[in-house]
């Protein structure tokens, strides 16, 4: 995704959000088995049919991307994009990362905090260009 393709996004009230696979939107059971967290897809789901641009990321390995792209079609799980292979880490830090369990807790909180910062963000990159 370029920076034009970020900014049509955001110019029309939308945002982009990465979620993790594992332990996120599915219990991880084996490398190729899990439940659905349906709560979670359901939400992540309805954020892509407002027009968000949802981006899947994983640990998981391109040995099996084929085997998870199935899983999350059986799970009805809507996406833009799937990573693979993402950095395997105890601890990620990032200025805009939020636990699991703390987003999905409180999503609009947490959204509302987080677009004023990316339009903030978007605003200096566009002046930049």
């Amino acid at each position: 995704m370029n920076q034009k393709d970020i900014n049509k996004i955001i110019d029309n009230g939308n945002m982009i959000y990465c979620f993790d696979i594992d332990d996120t939107l599915v219990k991880m059971i084996t490398e190729l088995e899990a439940k659905p967290i349906k709560s979670r897809i359901k939400y992540v789901n309805s954020k892509y049919k407002k027009g968000d641009y949802i981006i899947l990321y994983t640990a998981r390995s391109d040995r099996i991307k084929k085997e998870t792209i199935e899983m999350l079609k059986s799970f009805n799980v809507l996406y833009n994009e799937l990573i693979m292979n993402k950095p395997k880490a105890h601890i990620y830090i990032d200025d805009c990362t939020i636990n699991t369990r703390d987003y999905f807790k409180k999503p609009e909180e947490y959204d509302s905090k987080f677009k004023l910062i990316g339009n903030k963000i978007n605003k200096i990159i566009r002046n930049k260009i």
